[in-house]
């Protein structure tokens, strides 16, 4: 959907509130501004590689436990997921 985050690339707020404007548009099914589980859950059913751990994914991005993912939220989450990518973490502990 986005290339600078599918490849990892770096970005900065400005560019991460604008991709989280897009996705929130697509996402935002009831159109208030956010995301909550359902919508996140539907979205996800969605897109390939849907993740079976939805509503971790979904209290992780939610920080402030309202139920609901903000723009504001979402574009952290983005800038999170870019940082990862760049410092080579992928998010799944090592196995020993």
């Amino acid at each position: 959907m986005n290339e600078q985050l599918e490849n990892g690339e770096e970005i900065d707020e400005e560019k991460a509130q604008e991709i989280a404007d897009k996705y929130i548009e697509i996402a935002d099914l009831d159109g208030n501004g956010t995301i909550d589980l359902e919508e996140m859950k539907a979205f996800m059913t969605k897109m390939e590689g849907a993740s079976d751990d939805c509503e971790e994914l979904f209290k992780s991005i939610d920080e402030d436990g309202d139920g609901e993912i903000s723009k504001e939220e979402f574009a952290k989450a983005i800038i999170q997921v870019i940082n990862d990518k760049k410092n080579g973490d992928d998010g799944e502990e090592d196995a020993e």
